[in-house]
């Protein structure tokens, strides 16, 4: 043998060979589906018993796959037996090497791990199925949707539960007599490669057949897939041998977007201005054109475009009216594109899509796997995941820190994420991986909550764009909905769109707004924001309406000065009920994570009554300029089996408050400061309705 395993059975490690066709390594003795060749080693008689029948007998297996630790079939009476056969078995490695990498505790990227030791405790198998039993980009069809298994043991020296994940593919979307039992792909060669450009198409395809709900815009607009759209104003012209940029004027035609990073001001793209507009028309040089938007002309032509979109050479960028224009219409541009390339990990445009990878992860074909079930000759694969999380998922490459990819992705119907380590399709229907791995995906969730958060965390060039790089967003949510947008904030939706904090503070010298927003408005600060969580409680305004103005709003509702405010609990307080409230509900939340920013409110005899998170450093000493507005409440439901044993009413329940802490305006009304909850209905007894002018 070329690579041999150690003898201990206390570790294990497999030796590497070089691969020089590709200048890589490979590890030895698993064997490939791909063109690369491998030793070969039998498996052991434990590892021919892994059938697709062992496994759906399985107690408890059916289903998700989600059972409890322990549920599945026996398939080695001890870990030291595994470990043992290890030396010997390729498949009894892969699963020592799976139950090293992904142990509960540890982090779930790959990463090389020491040898582990196992317990005398059994090794148990249960199998993971996709419980949406989907076969895209494949037709439905029958079969049990096995996408892999977990294998569980223990650790001997910590007597820790030891959880792997063994993924299965096979090399087709369909088996030999019609059914998906294993729901996997193996991975692609590289990332441009024919197999690529295939997948990609496959995708696309089987979405536009089969995904009825991918043909509707956020807006509601409903798209006929067998029409083309009206282009965009400009679009890109990418026939064979040519770019070059071309005014629409009214015609349709199927195109493309790309979402990516323009990078820093010495690695800006290649930009359309007044001086280049007509050279632009003209033809733009192939070398003249950074290499992401090389990567992504060659992506849309693969896969039968002939137009795509590009921001930086689609709208003129030194003109403002233009710029303007164009910003507004970006809504509509990426809801009617056929599909959105997303250049996840390229930090500018220099870098590219088509990043370099390693050999393909090694993998051990079970060749048994359909026994006893007739005459079936598929090749099913076993492997791990080698990949970190860091190069696989959107969410950790440099476009998701770029606050106009918020919108990119929210308004596109389809998206095709170039990653460091895979190609990933997102409908609106499926989210997956290249090698067929189901994933959740946050960036479909339009709650406008949750848009903000994610969105004040990320990247500004100019910080006048705040709410321009939004409007596409809103444009279509308000074609949807017919609700008013001021400032940032649905109307309809207020008071709760209100009661957000800032995460960080906010200096003197950073107060400054350059839009002049108003202060209720979580767009006015310039840093990212958190929503305080709210559970079942109702508006206690009597009325929220905007000035004629637009600037401010006006509430009718209660409001009282507040008596003191410290940074913490008084000493003796720790065992009061509302003090208790207070410091779990503190603890809960983002507040515990600014806590610099963080109050703690007090009535006239010092007793707690709440707390608050502010945008700046509290005025400890101006406590009595601070005031609380009442915006919403709710009957806490803390010690209601303890209260129905006792027959207490409603009314001795503790009640909560979600408040406003505003201050006067020298000019008349009211400004915001911070936001936070009080306790107990006591306090607000005595606190008449007013009008408040919240600037």
């Amino acid at each position: 043998m070329a690579g041999k395993m150690t003898s201990d059975p206390a570790s294990f490690h497999v030796q590497l060979v070089s691969c020089p066709r590709l200048n890589c390594h490979t590890t030895v003795p698993y064997r490939r589906h791909s063109d690369i060749s491998a030793v070969e080693m039998q498996l052991c008689h434990v590892c021919n018993s892994l059938t697709l029948a062992f496994l759906l007998e399985a107690p408890g297996c059916h289903g998700s796959g989600h059972g409890s630790h322990r549920d599945g079939r026996v398939l080695c009476e001890s870990g030291a037996a595994l470990s043992d056969s290890a030396t010997s078995c390729v498949m009894c490695a892969l699963m020592m090497e799976a139950l090293s990498s992904h142990s509960p505790g540890r982090n779930n990227s790959y990463h090389a791990r020491g040898p582990i030791a196992l317990s005398a405790d059994a090794i148990m198998v249960h199998p993971k199925t996709d419980p949406r039993r989907l076969n895209f980009p494949g037709a439905p069809c029958e079969g049990a949707y096995v996408t892999g298994f977990v294998v569980t043991g223990r650790s001997r020296e910590s007597g820790q539960l030891l959880s792997g994940k063994i993924r299965l593919y096979k090399e087709s979307f369909k088996g030999m007599d019609g059914r998906c039992d294993v729901l996997g792909r193996p991975q692609l060669s590289g990332p441009d490669g024919p197999d690529a450009f295939a997948l990609i198409t496959q995708w696309l395809q089987a979405c536009r057949r089969d995904h009825s709900t991918c043909s509707t815009c956020l807006s509601g607009e409903s798209i006929v897939e067998s029409d083309a759209p009206p282009l965009p104003t400009r679009v890109l012209l990418i026939g064979k041998g040519h770019v070059r940029l071309v005014d629409a004027q009214g015609q349709r035609g199927r195109y493309v977007t790309l979402s990516h990073c323009w990078g820093p001001s010495l690695k800006r793209p290649l930009r359309t201005t007044k001086g280049n507009y007509e050279s632009h028309r003209e033809g733009i040089l192939w070398t003249s054109l950074p290499r992401t938007f090389q990567d992504a002309i060659t992506v849309a032509r693969k896969i039968g475009f002939d137009y795509i979109w590009i921001d930086s050479l689609c709208i003129v960028q030194d003109d403002q009216e233009d710029w303007l224009r164009e910003s507004g219409t970006m809504g509509s541009i990426y809801e009617l594109a056929d599909l959105t390339i997303a250049a996840c990990h390229a930090a500018d445009p220099s870098q590219g899509l088509f990043v370099p990878r390693p050999c393909r992860n090694p993998a051990v074909e079970i060749p048994s796997f359909f026994g006893g079930l007739g005459t079936r000759q598929e090749k099913v694969y076993a492997t791990v995941r080698r990949e970190t999380v860091e190069d696989t998922f959107p969410e950790y490459g440099p476009l998701n820190r770029r606050a106009w990819s918020t919108q990119e992705w929210l308004l596109s119907r389809r998206m095709l994420f170039y990653t460091n380590g895979t190609i990933m399709w997102s409908c609106k229907a499926v989210t997956e991986r290249e090698n067929g791995e189901r994933c959740f995906n946050i960036s479909r969730n339009t709650r406008w909550k949750t848009v903000v958060e994610h969105y004040s965390e990320r990247l500004l060039t100019f910080p006048t764009d705040k709410l321009i790089a939004l409007e596409g967003l809103r444009k279509a949510l308000q074609t949807r909905t017919g609700y008013t947008f001021a400032h940032g904030v649905w109307l309809e939706s207020l008071p709760d769109q209100l009661l957000w904090h800032a995460t960080e503070q906010v200096h003197v010298n950073d107060a400054a707004d350059p839009l002049d927003l108003p202060t209720w408005t979580w767009a006015h600060v310039p840093t990212s924001v958190r929503f305080l969580p709210i559970h079942r409680a109702k508006s206690l305004c009597d009325s929220i309406s905007l000035s004629t103005d637009s600037k401010t709003l006006i509430i009718r509702s209660r409001m009282k000065r507040l008596a003191t405010i410290k940074p913490d609990l008084s000493p003796g307080c720790e065992d009061d009920e509302t003090s208790q409230a207070i410091a779990a509900d503190v603890n809960a939340t983002h507040a515990s994570n600014t806590p610099a920013l963080a109050s703690f409110l007090y009535d006239e005899t010092l007793r707690p009554i709440g707390w608050a998170v502010y945008e700046q450093l509290a005025d400890y000493a101006a406590a009595t300029q601070y005031w609380c507005v009442q915006l919403m409440g709710r009957v806490s439901r803390r010690g209601e089996n303890t209260e129905r044993r006792e027959g207490k009413s409603t009314d001795a329940k503790l009640r909560e408050y979600w408040v406003l802490i505003v201050r006067p305006h020298p000019d008349g009304g009211y400004v915001r400061v911070g936001a936070g909850k009080t306790y107990g209905q006591r306090w607000w007894e005595s606190a008449p309705v007013q009008r408040i002018v919240l600037r």
